[in-house]
């Protein structure tokens, strides 16, 4: 069991504001804080060796790079660990799969996949999946339509009425060169190294590296910058919901009052899927089912609720091969 950081209010807003920009420079950080430049910098490099800061991402809309994503939850019976452990190895090896996670609830694993067609999806399905048939109970396929990012407000005491939130996927093509994508492959995996950085691999002008980033941001290939944040550190466990309503005209409220909460930080949609889909950090079980009671008390129309928790995450990568 991890055990739980004690961080103060300064560390939170560090983390809060890493994940609103996490290309951000030292500067911006100590100017949002209030604290010195040389302050900042070693609370960041505190927070990055207690693990608490994983990494830094660039957000890539897969979808401008010509890649349908695919989610599949599996519901198993009588599987063994050796088998278990070769399922989820064949799903992290697999260059098509960029989440794979096993969960508690009313599913045991759940992976997601880029693919450009939906006959490529189908025939990763079949390799993968079809060794291990007779494992599989249920499973669930759905094509995502769109996922947001909602900011992480549970972080600070005072927060805006209105929460930000980026959208992604489900948008159209767009062309990109080779240098286009190795700039995109280094923010994906390092949203803090600096442009010089990239300059000298590539062999170019940090002006003209600059200007591509700008023209990537631009037309929406890169989304936002953010901190890979282990919340598990700080108490939070992680609650995927998704909820079906007998009656759809209220669907929308029904949404504003979920995003109103704090502890909510992420909303999906995919087709075949349910009619809300949301994500939660919470600091306990008891947080989760006191907000789905107050929700229902509130929304007679809410007719199933449905959740699964995340007990271990296997994979994470940010950017499909191109």
């Amino acid at each position: 069991m991890k055990e739980i950081l004690k961080i103060d209010k300064k560390d939170k807003l560090i983390l809060y504001e890493l994940n609103q920009n996490s290309r951000q420079s030292v500067a911006e950080l100590a100017r949002k804080t209030r604290l010195s430049r040389d302050v900042v910098a070693y609370r960041l490099k505190e927070l990055e060796a207690k693990h608490l800061v994983l990494g830094y991402n660039a957000l890539i809309d897969a979808s401008k790079l010509g890649f349908k994503v695919y989610r599949v939850f599996l519901n198993l019976r009588a599987i063994d660990s050796d088998n278990y452990n070769k399922l989820v190895d064949a799903l992290k090896n697999n260059s098509n799969t960029f989440w794979v996670g096993k969960c508690d609830g009313f599913i045991d694993l759940v992976f997601a996949v880029w693919c450009q067609s939906d006959l490529e999806f189908y025939n990763f399905h079949k390799k993968i999946l079809n060794p291990f048939r007779r494992f599989i109970s249920d499973q669930v396929i759905s094509t995502m339509i769109s996922y947001s990012y909602l900011d992480s407000s549970f972080l600070i005491e005072k927060r805006e009425k209105i929460r930000d939130e980026i959208y992604v996927w489900n948008q159209e093509g767009m062309n990109f060169d080779e240098i286009d994508a190795v700039i995109l492959n280094k923010l994906s995996n390092d949203a803090r190294i600096p442009l010089l950085a990239i300059a000298k691999e590539l062999k170019m002008d940090p002006s003209a590296i600059k200007y591509r980033i700008r023209n990537l941001e631009k037309n929406r290939t890169i989304k936002a910058y953010k901190a890979t944040i282990d919340f598990s550190l700080l108490g939070r466990d992680f609650y995927s919901i998704k909820l079906n309503m007998s009656d759809l005209s209220r669907l929308r409220e029904v949404k504003e009052f979920i995003k109103n909460n704090s502890s909510v930080t992420n909303f999906s949609e995919s087709l075949a899927g349910f009619d809300i889909e949301f994500d939660m950090l919470v600091l306990s079980s008891q947080e989760y089912f006191e907000f789905i009671q107050e929700l229902k008390d509130k929304f007679d129309s809410i007719s199933e609720v449905k959740f699964y928790r995340v007990v271990e995450k296997f994979k994470e990568i940010n950017m499909p091969k191109v």
